[in-house]
């Protein structure tokens, strides 16, 4: 891409993230958030052929600070849903609670927002400390609505993963961008916070008590990696060895695993896919994109769905054995 994400991108976190640009604010507010720039949606001209310049079907959103674009052309129709409205419907919804902002920013050059609230207590899941978030996550110029999900940091790693609130419980905040932010029912989102919190924390408790191997580990994210297609050009086997190396390296020695048991592989796959698959610490951005928005996001929840069906563990066990014999890898 042509334009530098970075310049107009930005993340304001009360402590430094792995990926070493966050603006540190111990406390964020509403007057040092800095995604609170006024936004509008200006019409589009083009030229006809008698030389004029006359109004087009689309328009585009533009961020009032630097008057540059923001996110792709919309339809007529398109409601713009502004950071500020957000950032004031969540702190509207948790007037009376207990809460605390932790991160908030854009990626994607702004055309994507999130907003990142503390409001359960740190608690153990598999003998690490763990921070449950709710993400409040938005977009500008596409299909993207306003999303409530609940989201987990394991301190002792920096890893994050985030689960869709609607997949694991029957509440689910979608915001479409021909409503009002002001209907964000924040209220339920909190209650299905705490209940997915709660779920998580006994999943992972679950994946500690069972006992896992190198070995193993190495079966189960190349059975996962292959569950659709098995590579068979040298540099796809090649690509995959690697991945399924780095991997395992995570599961045995990375910060805070063991190298001894399920939850070690969960979090020997999140690891990677939250820091090292889509450009590492080479490119932050487009890894923090990947990993909070894009296909690593996507592959963390497969991956932690697979991992607590006892039925798809086996199976995607037996595809990697099959895998790893097939390609002597």
């Amino acid at each position: 891409m042509a334009h530098n994400i970075q310049a107009r991108d930005i993340q304001v976190g009360n402590e430094m993230a792995w990926h070493k640009l966050t603006v540190i604010e111990p406390n964020i507010t509403s007057e040092n958030c800095r995604i609170r720039h006024d936004m509008s949606i200006e019409p589009i001209y083009f030229r006809n052929p008698a030389g004029d310049y006359a109004e087009a079907n689309g328009r585009q959103i533009v961020s009032s600070d630097d008057g540059l674009p923001v996110g792709k052309v919309v339809g007529k129709d398109y409601k713009l849903i502004s950071n500020s409205e957000v950032w004031d419907s969540v702190q509207d919804g948790l007037g009376g609670t207990k809460h605390k902002i932790v991160s908030c920013g854009t990626v994607d050059n702004r055309a994507l927002g999130f907003i990142s609230v503390k409001i359960a207590e740190d608690f153990r899941a598999a003998n690490r400390d763990t921070q449950a978030v709710m993400n409040v996550l938005w977009g500008h110029g596409g299909n993207k609505a306003v999303i409530a999900r609940t989201g987990f940091t394991v301190i002792v790693c920096q890893n994050t993963f985030n689960i869709a609130m609607s997949e694991r419980t029957e509440f689910k905040l979608s915001i479409r961008h021909t409503a009002k932010a002001n209907v964000l029912d924040l209220g339920k989102a909190i209650d299905a916070h705490i209940g997915v919190t709660a779920e998580f924390q006994k999943a992972m408790n679950e994946l500690h008590s069972v006992d896992a191997t190198p070995t193993t580990a190495r079966k189960v994210y190349a059975g996962f990696l292959c569950n659709e297609e098995v590579p068979e050009t040298k540099t796809g086997i090649s690509r995959l060895s690697n991945t399924v190396d780095d991997m395992v390296s995570l599961f045995q020695h990375g910060k805070g695993n063991t190298g001894r048991n399920l939850a070690d592989v969960f979090n020997g796959a999140t690891d990677y896919y939250s820091h090292e698959s889509s450009g590492g610490r080479a490119n932050a951005w487009k890894q923090f994109n990947s990993s909070e928005f894009g296909s690593g996001d996507k592959h963390k929840s497969e991956f932690f769905e697979m991992l607590t069906n006892p039925d798809a563990l086996r199976s995607t066990v037996k595809q990697g054995e099959q895998v790893l014999l097939a390609l002597g890898i």
